[in-house]
């Protein structure tokens, strides 16, 4: 009977500790995927898009050698989106078109949509660098046409908005971001709420519209309160560029320079580069030699 208890102990040891064990493992990758999909996000040092690009390279010869095809597309968003940020858009685009060519194997359902509708988007984004203005629009309409949900929509209208603004077509821009904002009130999503208010006052400050500095002000206050740092940043430097736009130095300086010293304290590469050219361009060139070393 004692010989037989103690089997059973051991048995059950043994099989906590497996079980532990592969709970570790599983804890460790999940903490690595959110660890190297932040750092895609918000790149800290400068060689960590290179490191992420390796993970997700892994993760995605994983996926593929266990017939995973979901976590696979997953790889290769990611690892589209890092060569987009890198500026190899023609690598970007091939990728983006191989998740593509994946999802479309795949029997339809909410995991399918939601990448598919990231890659549609993905090639907007790539069109719209190219300045292929009227590319990138098919690509956002096709987002747009396979989903209905509303963070998704408003998000895609927003970036249609930006196609319409970088043509100068600004009354188009207004109609797109209008309607963002619209969508994004419907469903209550505050951050793009904000974004969008943003965009509006944007360009009604290029419009020279006088609501211009009251819209830019709301998503500022937006963001404030959801403490969305990158948010943050980009209102303080909208605001800037509005009040240098309307000759206004000293408030132009004021702003910029705040929005500086968000990306520094969030130690955000791209972000300190954003802030760092914008306060030069507004005449800050001992800024200069800062700017230099974070864009090498």
């Amino acid at each position: 009977m004692k010989n037989s208890f103690f089997s059973s102990l051991f048995f059950f040891c043994i099989l906590w500790l497996v079980t532990s064990f592969g709970q570790l493992i599983s804890q460790k990758a999940a903490d690595s995927l959110t660890y190297y999909n932040q750092r895609i996000i918000k790149p800290i040092k400068k060689d960590d898009l290179a490191k992420a690009y390796q993970f997700f390279s892994d993760y995605k010869e994983r996926g593929h050698q266990n017939k995973e095809p979901l976590q696979t597309v997953y790889a290769i968003r990611q690892l589209a989106e890092i060569q987009r940020k890198l500026g190899y858009l023609d690598e970007s685009e091939v990728l983006n078109t191989e998740a593509l060519e994946i999802l479309n194997t795949l029997e339809s359902n909410e995991f399918t949509t939601q990448y598919t509708v990231g890659v549609y988007n993905h090639l907007g984004m790539i069109y719209r660098k190219r300045k292929n203005y009227e590319q990138a629009l098919t690509f956002y309409e096709l987002a747009a046409s396979v989903t209905n949900e509303p963070t998704q929509l408003s998000y895609i209208q927003n970036n249609i908005g930006y196609v319409y603004q970088e043509k100068k077509a600004y009354q188009q821009a207004l109609q797109q971001f209008q309607l963002a904002y619209t969508i994004s009130q419907e469903s209550k999503d505050s951050i793009q709420m904000a974004r969008s208010m943003d965009n509006l006052g944007v360009v009604e400050s290029i419009l020279g519209a006088p609501t211009a500095l009251e819209k830019l002000e709301q998503a500022l206050a937006i963001r404030e309160r959801l403490n969305y740092k990158s948010g943050i940043q980009t209102s303080l430097e909208h605001l800037s560029e509005h009040y240098a736009l309307n000759k206004d130095t000293i408030q132009a300086l004021a702003f910029a320079s705040k929005a500086l010293d968000i990306a520094q304290k969030t130690n955000n590469l791209q972000s300190t580069e954003s802030a760092l050219a914008l306060n030069i361009r507004l005449g800050r060139n001992t800024l200069a030699p800062a700017y230099m070393s974070v864009k090498d």
